[in-house]
């Protein structure tokens, strides 16, 4: 149109250009997450120009792992961390991306004591045996450990700390399987573990019982019981000697007899023994021979005289 009554018209085209729109997110926000414990997000994104989008993401601390697996994401605490990291994640189109750093927290949890003991500890029979158990304990925590014991019944512990002081009931040997404790009083939390306690024997001398100081009388011989015992059951032999030759002192079947020489009166120290083939015990008393009165012996006389006298 020129202004006056006239016109022509005209096809025109018009082409417009087609951009590629960003990708959009979805938020994602701040997680928690417990100690030991992975966290598993579906991420969701959308862009009007393509179905097809591919998901990344990184953490800022090494002690939280990320991966991903199509659209879902894997948050991987290292084990016993907790603490704070800060989560990128990305999408993209191919050409174009869209981003969110969030921050992932892992809360602590109480984790458990642990006792790893050796097999067994050895000694000897009515011995002691002292052991640090500071080296077989552990608690990643820190917590402060109580230590127990339970199902010993021959042998005897004491326990301060964690150092652990083993004994026995007098004479036993042999082996025992104790069971250890630890505890960090945290909610129950306790661990335990068993071990053997072996005590292996050792002689032990044989035991004379008491002999008290003996009284008889002159010409008379004395018998009585010797006793003595021997823990390990060994067989065990008894001697006896006197200090003095005046009297006979000897065993006959278990019991002492004691021979005083005839006439003989005064005291005498005698010495009981009694030995298992090493070891020995043995008992001194004194004997006492209380004189008697002795009839007067008349001895035969001869008288000579004359005849007629």
């Amino acid at each position: 149109f020129d202004g006056e009554l006239y016109s022509d018209a005209a096809m025109v085209n018009i082409s417009i250009d087609g951009e590629n729109d960003w990708p959009e997110l979805a938020f994602i926000g701040n997680q928690e997450t417990s100690e030991d414990t992975s966290l598993v997000l579906t991420l969701e994104a959308s862009d009007v120009d393509s179905p097809e989008l591919i998901f990344s993401a990184s953490s800022d601390n090494e002690s939280v792992a990320v991966s991903i697996a199509g659209d879902l994401l894997t948050m991987a605490p290292a084990p016993n961390y907790f603490g704070t990291a800060n989560i990128t994640v990305t999408v993209n189109d191919g050409f174009l991306t869209d981003a969110e750093t969030f921050m992932l927290t892992v809360t602590s949890v109480n984790d458990l004591p642990t006792i790893v003991l050796p097999e067994s500890f050895t000694f000897a029979e009515d011995g002691s045996l002292v052991e640090d158990f500071a080296g077989y304990i552990d608690d990643i925590d820190g917590d402060v450990l109580i230590l127990t014991v339970s199902d010993n019944e021959n042998v005897t512990v004491q326990i301060d700390d964690l150092v652990v002081t083993f004994g026995t009931l007098p004479d036993f040997n042999g082996s025992e399987a104790v069971t250890f404790t630890v505890d960090d009083s945290q909610d129950l939390s306790f661990a335990s573990d068993n071990m053997d306690i072996i005590i292996f024997p050792v002689n032990d001398a044989p035991v004379l019982e008491e002999i008290r100081d003996q009284q008889t009388t002159e010409n008379q011989i004395l018998l009585f019981d010797i006793i003595a015992t021997d823990v390990d059951g060994d067989e065990i032999f008894i001697e006896a000697e006197s200090d003095t030759s005046a009297v006979e002192a000897k065993m006959v079947q278990g019991q002492l007899k004691l021979t005083p020489a005839l006439n003989w009166n005064g005291t005498a120290e005698i010495t009981v023994t009694v030995s298992d083939g090493f070891l020995s015990d043995s008992e001194t008393f004194t004997l006492t021979v209380t004189s008697v009165n002795n009839p007067p012996i008349v001895e035969s006389l001869r008288i000579d005289t004359n005849e007629d006298e």
